[in-house]
């Protein structure tokens, strides 16, 4: 999995094995391919990126975005792990200080997912175990733990584990690394596995299924389909909210022109897609749309933009 470190530029690849003295002066291997990797890995050096517990800190609740984040997603009341302290709403969660969370990390990991092939990004998500479960499941490592200071107490209170959420899960829905038309990046939540001709407006994936490393760890379509779903990407105009369907309505005058006979279909899917569901009224991307949205429609015999 060198492929993912293509971007490190700090050296952390191990020598050929001259290097490690594993050839002798007549230029004889003293040892097999497999007794070499057997003996790599007794050493300690890793097939995939080297695993590190990384603790997140913030000393109220707007400090950081990722324990913002743990917080507004917790279900009220709870009860705090250990000393049973009822907590019955996030307005007084807010109250409290000191966070902390030790969180699953891996060394280099903004370069390898800025730098390293989508096919071998993948291939490593879905190889490491303890990756692919924090990020199918969007919870964090077994032994995270999320704890914070309770007003007139000595000792942390800790919410229950199965409110941490995954930290590297959060990171990527950030992250624009999922290639595109165009030679662009997406976030997850922007993408459909399958556009229906609706592109460049609505962003698909270009992944190559045949790739090596795919081939190579016996990667099939199904598993590749099944975790991007996982980690945001939608099947359909249908699985976006209604937030990100205006936000196209807004852009698609940019996209498609009188000419272009996908206008239909993707009104069609609009349509579709907003059948039976609650508008938020106070919307942002409604509101813009409302006041300087645009449609294309026939006036006069001719496909013309109107508001």
């Amino acid at each position: 999995m060198e492929d993912l470190l293509i971007e490190v530029k700090e050296d952390v690849f191990v020598g050929c094995l001259e290097q490690n003295g594993l050839v002798d002066v007549n230029k004889d291997t003293l040892m097999s391919n497999h007794s070499v990797e057997k003996y790599l890995k007794w050493l300690g050096i890793a097939d995939y990126p080297k695993k590190e517990i990384k603790e997140i800190e913030s000393q109220s609740f707007n400090n950081d975005d990722f324990v913002k984040y743990i917080i507004k997603s917790i279900r009220y009341p709870f009860v705090t792990q250990e000393y049973n302290e009822k907590i019955d709403n996030i307005a007084e969660m807010k109250t409290y200080w000191d966070f902390k969370c030790n969180v699953l990390w891996y060394e280099h990991f903004e370069e390898i997912v800025s730098g390293a092939s989508f096919e071998s990004l993948l291939t490593w998500f879905l190889k490491d175990i303890e990756l692919y479960n924090s990020l199918v499941t969007n919870q964090e490592f077994e032994h995270s733990e999320f704890r914070f200071a309770y007003q007139k107490k000595i000792y942390y209170r800790y919410i229950p584990k199965s409110y941490i959420k995954s930290h590297i899960y959060f990171i990527l829905q950030k992250t624009a690394f999922i290639p595109v038309e165009n030679g662009e990046r997406s976030i997850p939540n922007n993408c459909l596995l399958d556009s229906n001709n609706l592109s460049p407006l609505v962003k698909t994936p270009i992944i190559n299924y045949t790739a090596t490393p795919f081939i190579k760890n016996n990667i099939d379509d199904e598993q590749i389909n099944y975790f991007l779903k996982r980690i945001g990407l939608k099947d359909s105009l249908k699985d976006l909210t209604i937030q990100s369907l205006y936000s196209l309505l807004n852009q698609h005058n940019t996209h498609f022109s009188e000419a272009t006979s996908n206008i239909q279909s993707f009104y069609m899917a609009i349509i579709e897609a907003t059948k039976n569901r609650e508008v938020i009224e106070d919307s942002i991307e409604r509101t813009k749309y409302i006041e300087t949205g645009q449609i294309y429609a026939y006036f006069e015999g001719n496909v013309v933009l109107l508001p």
